[in-house]
């Protein structure tokens, strides 16, 4: 099973989710949303296989955390995940966007030439992240949780970028026309826990596998296949050589 997309730090019993996590062997990636989370995440996760940390700096956050530019600069290096990174424009305030624009861009600038596997935010802002992503030649991207245009969803299929979707996804008229829009080679799962709610109560990794099912109803497949097609797919993803895009 594969999480492409997790808060395990925001959960009440974050330890617990990640050993449950690591004992059921679901690769799962551990994002973060400061670079001061990610270095707190690393030390918690040193000995676990199957969850991965991933380095962030959300695009919410982008204005208040200033100073943590200079530690993901110190970081990113060593990192082989980035996420939670990308833009949301849901906010009105046009300095908060433009400094949303200039913090990626600056965050971009420096996996320039790197082999970094990218979970991205992209809400309200698909379009101008793909445009950024593009312009600093990111190659292992991945969108989480789309609810863009069908447009710039092919935009970003034609790139060879992957999507992971969410339960919440396959519960919304929106989500799953945009899963029935991607080829299937370029499928992944996430929960987004502890923010997505499954039978009244907060999503873990674990429940990937009620994704799956879900999944294989919606395209009429068994869930076995979708398991299956999910690991090539992330097998794709981390192996696919620096001039495939």
């Amino acid at each position: 099973m594969l999480d492409a997309h997790c808060h395990i730090d925001l959960y009440n019993d974050p330890y617990d989710v990640a050993l449950e996590t690591e004992q059921q062997r679901i690769f799962t990636l551990a994002v973060t949303r400061l670079p001061s989370h990610y270095v707190e995440a690393c030390e918690h996760l040193a000995s676990f296989r199957y969850v991965r940390p991933a380095l962030g700096f959300h695009p919410l956050l982008a204005s208040e955390h200033p100073d943590e530019k200079a530690e993901y600069a110190r970081l990113v290096d060593s990192a082989k995940y980035i996420g939670e990174v990308g833009l949301d424009f849901t906010v009105r305030d046009e300095g908060k966007k433009r400094r949303q624009i200039e913090t990626l861009d600056y965050l971009l600038s420096l996996t320039c030439g790197h082999d970094k596997v990218f979970t991205l935010h992209s809400r309200w802002a698909e379009s101008q992240l793909l445009d950024l992503l593009i312009r600093h030649d990111c190659r292992k991207c991945i969108f989480h949780w789309y609810s863009g245009s069908i447009k710039t969803l092919h935009r970003i299929i034609d790139r060879g970028y992957y999507f992971s979707i969410n339960h919440q996804m396959l519960n919304s008229t929106n989500g799953r026309k945009i899963i029935q829009t991607l080829p299937f080679d370029r499928l992944l799962t996430e929960t987004d826990g502890p923010f997505v709610r499954v039978d009244g109560r907060q999503i873990r990794p674990i429940d990937i596998k009620t994704t799956e099912e879900e999944l294989s109803r919606l395209l009429n497949i068994t869930p076995l296949e979708v398991a299956r097609k999910v690991r090539q797919n992330l097998y794709e993803l981390l192996t696919q050589s620096s001039n495939q895009i």
